[in-house]
């Protein structure tokens, strides 16, 4: 998955990206939420930072993980261009000056990356399972949505007691 990933080409890979925002943009859960965790995509990954923009300029709020030891932790941010740098993993995080607590109570909808999905939700990450133990500790009701390209979408994928299912996965077909 991550040779096909790297593979894509950057006009493929923003054309799908910009049909997957579509869809989102259309989603009830996605156009009622407020407080929405995006995640600072990779280069291969789904793009998100137009949709990062259009949720700040609807006047959402718009939080970020950065990574705090082994957990990831959430910040809101007001400008992409100003309040991020690079952190761990080469991934685009808050700046320290900038982090403050946020209390997951008031999370709507997180959007989580991924190698991988299949058809039970459930999703294949890095390595590292960041991801996995922020989810779960979300709250129950808090929406979570995977953000695929359609080749990312596997029949099924090795789980165990430690993964959390997403509530829906969102892919460009």
């Amino acid at each position: 998955m991550r040779e096909k990933l790297r593979l894509q080409s950057p006009k493929a890979r923003q054309m799908k990206s910009e049909q997957i925002a579509a869809k989102l943009l259309k989603d009830k859960y996605f156009k009622k939420a407020r407080s929405i965790v995006f995640y600072s995509s990779l280069e291969e990954e789904v793009q998100t930072g137009k949709l990062i923009s259009e949720c700040l300029a609807q006047g959402k709020q718009v939080l970020l993980p950065y990574v705090d030891g082994e957990d990831l932790r959430l910040t809101p941010i007001l400008n992409p261009q100003t309040d991020l740098i690079e952190g761990s993993y080469g991934i685009l995080e808050p700046k320290p000056s900038i982090r403050t607590a946020y209390d997951q109570e008031q999370l709507e909808l997180v959007l989580v990356p991924g190698l991988a999905f299949d058809q039970a939700n459930c999703r294949l990450g890095r390595g590292k399972a960041f991801y996995d133990r922020f989810l779960a500790k979300l709250p129950q009701e808090v929406y979570t949505y995977g953000l695929a390209y359609d080749f990312q979408m596997v029949d099924a994928l090795p789980v165990t007691e430690l993964d959390i299912p997403l509530t829906r996965v969102i892919k460009n077909d």
